[in-house]
């Protein structure tokens, strides 16, 4: 199968470069019929699998490297993705555990996960042996269609820049769709929540079109604290780019004509409570499905910080910026002091912040204080244990500046070999097996990141089991209570 007879099939049917129509698609498949580039099968296929339209020709040949997969192959990309998967979680749980605090049986245990995946490496170990020795008998445009697929679905990390280059669009329409653009007070009294002594009052109000109760923030518009307005307005920024996290209150709109001295600017109202102020000094050491349930959510809290705001963090998120309600089950982060935003160079070292925030706020909430060391003696799960004295562990500047420089030399290599592995740039032939060792970085990388926290077995449960945790949520956040 040639690649560039493919080429000269399509630029026969197409138009601009591109089938519009399935007359036009009928006749690219008849000319690869004609031209022997397919068996019947693989034809028959790619008629009963007709993409939308239009189609262009980097469209085609991902359709033909799916309908040209077979049975035997798709059963080990699945059982490789199995294994991906397994592999990252034994592989966390190893690299946080500290051995010397390990018990006999915590040994066995560990032991017994090494050999566990040492079989499976080994059983599709022989497995891709025999499926590269069979398609290195192939040609190398046959090849190309193969190793182009499995390139593609390599995917680099999501920096909060690159979310929001490509969300901004679906953050404005979701943002319009909810903005509230004045409010009423039912004609009774105002609910002051907080004076400032600058002049800014926050009261509580109700949207104007649904009804619905707002956190209404009155600034003054001759206004005079220039620090404030900026902080202010920083706030209100990483709050709409965060308009998709459940794990923040959504900022809802402005009203500047109402109020002849005052700029209105609207939040939505959560019920929560600070968990400082719920439990006092009542810890979570004790409460292994409330803590569990914290943790996750508290951990998708900051993963959202991390990849979806592109503001900095001035000062540490803490104890005090936890709030809690419906009984334990919705967790969230409140008060965080945003400052400016930050350049996408440093979403490492940012990382590595806010993950020493997160493992703090853990820290507090089972021991009730944040400068506790002696994690041999903390009597929670061991895996638990494990992530916070990881997520702690101090890293210097030069190890963070390290990991960013050696990201960016993958990605620029990463875009040389885009660049060299086009179809038609070169007439010569090329070995697509071995430019494929060069893969665009991942989370699979030897410091830690949110994103495999994600995948750690302490935090990746299913629904079921999440639902049989929530009663004993509710029946450990009653006994705190009272």
């Amino acid at each position: 199968m040639s690649v560039a007879k493919i080429f000269q099939c399509f630029e026969k049917s197409s138009e601009n470069q591109e089938i519009t129509s399935v007359e036009s698609w009928k006749v690219f498949t008849s000319l690869l019929a004609k031209f022997h580039l397919f068996s019947d099968e693989d034809l028959e296929k790619i008629n009963r699998f007709c993409p939308s339209f239009p189609v262009s020709f980097e469209c085609v040949l991902a359709t033909f490297a799916q309908i040209s997969t077979n049975e035997d192959t798709r059963k080990l990309i699945e059982l490789l993705l199995n294994l991906h998967t397994f592999l990252i979680q034994t592989r966390d749980s190893i690299e946080t555990w500290n051995p010397l605090t390990l018990s006999q049986c915590e040994l066995s245990h560990l032991l017994y996960k090494l050999y566990s995946c040492y079989s499976k490496v080994l059983k599709s170990d022989e497995l891709l042996q025999d499926l590269a020795a069979k398609l290195n008998t192939y040609s190398e445009d046959s090849q190309s269609l193969v190793y182009d697929k499995v390139y593609d679905k390599s995917k680099t990390v999501v920096t909060s820049h690159s979310y929001q280059e490509e969300e901004m669009e679906s953050i404005e329409k979701a943002w319009n769709k909810e903005r509230v653009r004045a409010v009423q007070y039912r004609n009774r009294p105002v609910k002051v929540l907080k004076n400032h002594s600058n002049g800014v009052v926050k009261q509580l109000g109700f949207c104007a079109r649904r009804d619905t109760p707002v956190e209404v923030w009155k600034v003054p518009k001759q206004f005079l604290d220039f620090e404030w307005v900026t902080n202010f307005f920083n706030i209100i920024s990483a709050h709409k780019q965060l308009f998709f996290s459940k794990y923040f209150h959504c900022y809802l709109g402005f009203d500047e004509v109402t109020d002849e001295n005052y700029n209105l600017y609207f939040f939505e109202v959560l019920r929560g409570m600070s968990v400082k102020r719920l439990f006092g000094e009542k810890l979570l050491h004790k409460s292994p499905s409330l803590l569990r349930h914290w943790s996750r959510e508290l951990l998708y809290a900051f993963a959202d910080l991390l990849h979806k705001c592109i503001h900095t963090v001035n000062s540490p998120i803490t104890v005090e910026n936890v709030f809690s309600q419906d009984n334990g089950i919705k967790v969230y982060l409140k008060g965080v002091d945003f400052g400016e935003a930050r350049p996408e160079e440093t979403h490492k070292a940012t990382e590595t912040k806010l993950l020493s925030m997160y493992g703090s706020i853990l820290l507090e909430l089972t021991t009730g204080s944040s400068s506790f060391r002696n994690f041999a003696e903390l009597e929670i799960d061991l895996e638990l244990r494990a992530i916070i004295e990881e997520c702690l562990k101090e890293r210097t500047t030069e190890e963070i500046s390290e990991v960013e420089t050696e990201g960016t030399l993958q990605e620029l290599e990463l875009q040389t070999s885009r660049i060299r592995k086009g179809h038609f740039s070169s007439p010569h032939k090329r070995k697509r097996f071995k430019q494929k060792q060069i893969l665009p970085r991942t989370y699979i990388e030897d410091q830690l990141t949110f994103m495999r926290l994600m995948t750690h077995p302490y935090f990746a449960y299913d629904n079921e089991f999440e639902d049989k945790l929530f009663d004993s949520i509710l029946e450990e956040y009653d006994a705190l209570i009272s």
